[in-house]
């Protein structure tokens, strides 16, 4: 078809122009995994195998050319990871990351997804992940395993050297030694959600969260300089206090920043990867139900699930910024600019009529700011 021909055309020059040094056949690929992905597609690969061009003799060759895909070790993440950053964050004063994990078990086996988002202007954008063959939770290994690789591409691109970098977590991963290690390491700022059974020293009382929090009523908050956390560990951090209204529980925020509000609104944008993570693995792509369970396919997999979810949360910005989204709540913003960016692209390439595709590609890219350092327009050849 036109448009599937020419949204091909049009990942390919996307591949060129962010940089990807991939062969033919695994750009090719991607490509066309990418567009049935688009398609609402579900993660599978039998129903990928169904989408891909019909120049293979059965389904039984499409199905191999993924599964060779996902088995070679020559496709890494990392290569993917600053190519990502280029449409979303040129421009930006500040750059915040959003660390989470996720699991899910199929055919008797589990996968732990550890993984790191970017967020921005109401969209959420995976940026760097790890998968584990075992259940249960991470420690600090992981998370610097996770980290080092974004942060990395962060400071290493050069319109965001000076931009302050913050890196939010929930209570999983609050850990001073965290807090240290990005400090010390990268001069990243922290916000993490502590745990109750943690000790909190200030001044000389040392006492378990629990007991800071007893006088605490709905609607008060407290912010706590130059604290300890555990006994044990002797990074400095600030703790802010908070029982927010409509709230069964007040929030306990370990931090490096230093007020309360630069807290607070930081610890509030984490929340967008968790609905990620639910795209990721029922209501949009469906991981969870591929019979894959090896860690590093299901690694490979999330690829192109990634530079969909890139493309469909720009689409969702650029509609937000030409007035066509209604002001969404807070809590479903992050959500609804996805799906709306996602029904889009379903839409177009479903069309019949190449001049609406070609007209949305050239809004979507030569719209945004990245684009501006290109030296001629978007137009691939159809």
């Amino acid at each position: 078809m036109p448009v599937l021909s020419y949204t091909y055309e049009s990942l390919q020059l996307l591949f060129e122009e962010l940089g990807l040094a991939l062969s033919k056949p695994i750009s090719r690929l991607l490509a066309w995994l990418m567009i049935a992905l688009l398609e609402k597609t579900r993660a599978h690969l039998f129903r990928l195998a169904e989408k891909l061009p019909d120049d293979e003799t059965t389904d039984m060759a499409r199905r191999q050319r993924i599964r060779r895909f996902l088995s070679n070790s020559r496709i890494d993440v990392t290569t993917f990871t600053p190519a990502l950053l280029r449409p979303l964050l040129l421009g930006v004063d500040e750059v915040m990351l959003s660390m989470d994990r996720t699991e899910w078990h199929r055919r008797g086996q589990v996968v732990n997804v550890l993984s790191v988002a970017i967020v921005l202007d109401g969209i959420t954008c995976p940026l760097y992940w790890i998968v584990l063959s075992r259940p249960g939770a991470t420690g600090l290994q992981h998370w610097q395993q996770v980290l080092t690789p974004a942060v990395d591409a962060l400071r290493c691109a050069q319109w965001l050297q000076r931009c302050p970098l913050t890196v939010a977590a929930d209570r999983e991963f609050a850990s001073p030694k965290l807090a240290e290690w990005l400090f010390d390491t990268y001069r990243v700022n922290s916000v993490l959600r502590l745990k109750r059974s943690e000790y909190l020293q200030h001044g000389h009382d040392c006492q378990k969260v629990a007991d800071w929090l007893a006088p605490l009523r709905c609607g008060q908050c407290r912010f706590l300089r130059d604290c300890q956390v555990t006994q044990s560990n002797h990074f400095r951090v600030n703790v802010a206090l908070l029982w927010e209204k409509g709230y069964d529980e007040p929030w306990v925020i370990l931090s490096t920043h230093r007020t309360f509000p630069e807290t607070i609104e930081a610890y509030r944008k984490r929340w967008g990867i968790e609905p990620m993570h639910r795209h990721w693995k029922s209501s949009a792509f469906d991981i969870e139900g591929t019979r894959v369970t090896d860690p590093q396919r299901i690694s490979r997999l999330l690829i192109p699930i990634a530079l969909c979810y890139a493309l469909c949360g720009l689409e969702g910005m650029r509609e937000q910024a030409a007035g066509e989204v209604r002001n969404a709540h807070k809590d479903k913003q992050t959500t609804s600019l996805f799906l709306r960016g996602l029904t889009r692209f379903t839409r177009l390439l479903r069309a019949v009529d190449v001049s609406r595709v070609r007209q949305f590609f050239e809004q979507l890219f030569n719209g945004y700011r990245w684009l501006d350092t290109l030296h001629q327009p978007f137009h691939p050849k159809c």
